[in-house]
């Protein structure tokens, strides 16, 4: 019940390296300002691979490689 919230859904098979670049280049998103939160090591990769910034969820062994941060106070 949750779809209406986005914009697009993906999954399996096609990996998710494939997915985020179709999604760069058919919305035309400038991968630097763009920000993939995830908490698999695929999802990690799929970011590095498409030049976009990465935000580990729920998972303290890829929070070393999140490219941002958010500070709550």
């Amino acid at each position: 019940g949750i779809a209406k919230y986005f914009q697009r859904i993906h999954g399996s098979p096609t990996p998710k390296k494939e997915w985020v670049g179709t999604m760069l280049r058919e919305e035309a998103y400038r991968a630097n300002e763009c920000l993939l939160i995830g908490d698999s090591i695929n999802d990690w990769e799929a970011a590095v691979h498409n030049g976009v910034h990465f935000m580990a969820y729920n998972n303290g062994t890829l929070e070393t490689k999140s490219t941002l941060k958010i500070l709550l106070s």
